[in-house]
């Protein structure tokens, strides 16, 4: 064989394995700067939670319309973490920040607005207490559903998600107690507002109707999908789904009434879809 054809081939040879060399060191380089970007995406997430999480529990009362300012921390934090582009270990970040939010708008508005000790507060002074409209709390419920329906998931994420969505349930429950009849309510209420009592008791009580529709007919369509989600204890899902049905109807004893077979013995899926 020529030898000047031979040392052509050994040049070409080399020429390509040098490149190829150059292409992995670049594939590599690209690789360590994207690690390196997502542990610095991780590291500031995880500063501004912990900066997040002693402001709403510490700070909050100091500022005023508290409730919006936490539904919009609340709402963009679940919409990042059911982003594909979220990784696990941010939308779990994501998912506690979320979950203290949920817990401080649940206090706003179940605790007694005037402190333990106060004897100022009035009747009309707690079932008037504002909640998020109902185009925020189905948001929020939306975007809960589609973070636990995300594939990349782990039982540390799974148990905010679903303590998120236990406590959001509990947040819309109606301020007015279906078994305390209207005309005694209107006896409570009297002399505390003039004029409008009754009024201001009925739209209460058709925004709360409205938002627990809602509520049910999100969950109704979605709640196959969670169930078939292979990630918990066997049977835990199940007894959360018929726990959030038990705030939605508080005199519920079974799934039955509602068209659903009923949770006896081993728990079996739901098919509520369709």
């Amino acid at each position: 064989m020529n030898p000047q054809v031979n040392s052509l081939s050994g040049e070409a040879e080399m020429v390509g394995l040098r490149e190829s060399i150059q292409q992995l060191l670049r594939s590599c380089w690209r690789y360590n700067k994207n690690l390196e970007e997502q542990a610095a995406q991780l590291h500031m997430l995880t500063g501004w939670s912990q900066i997040m999480e002693v402001s709403i529990s510490r700070q909050m009362s100091f500022l005023e319309n508290r409730s919006q300012i936490l539904f919009e921390v609340l709402d963009a934090s679940l919409s990042s973490s059911a982003s594909p582009d979220c990784s696990l270990k941010m939308a779990i970040i994501l998912t506690q920040v979320a979950l203290t939010c949920m817990a401080k708008l649940k206090d706003g508005r179940f605790l007694c607005p005037g402190g333990v000790n106060s004897d100022n507060v009035t009747c009309l002074d707690i079932i008037s207490v504002k909640q998020l409209p109902n185009g925020a709390c189905h948001s929020i419920l939306f975007k809960l559903v589609m973070a636990i329906l995300r594939h990349e998931t782990s039982e540390i994420s799974r148990r905010c998600q679903y303590a998120l969505l236990l406590s959001y349930f509990q947040y819309c429950r109606s301020m007015l107690d279906p078994d305390v009849p209207s005309s005694v309510l209107q006896y409570l209420l009297h002399g505390e507002h003039d004029g409008e009592e009754e009024l201001d008791l009925q739209k209460i009580d058709e925004e709360q109707a409205e938002l627990a529709q809602a509520n049910f007919s999100i969950l109704r369509k979605e709640v196959q999908a969670i169930l078939d989600v292979d990630d918990v204890g066997f049977g835990i899902k199940e007894l959360l789904v018929l726990k959030i049905f038990k705030i939605l109807f508080p005199h519920l004893r079974s799934l039955k009434n509602l068209g659903f077979p009923r949770f006896e013995g081993t728990p079996a899926r739901i098919p509520l879809r369709g």
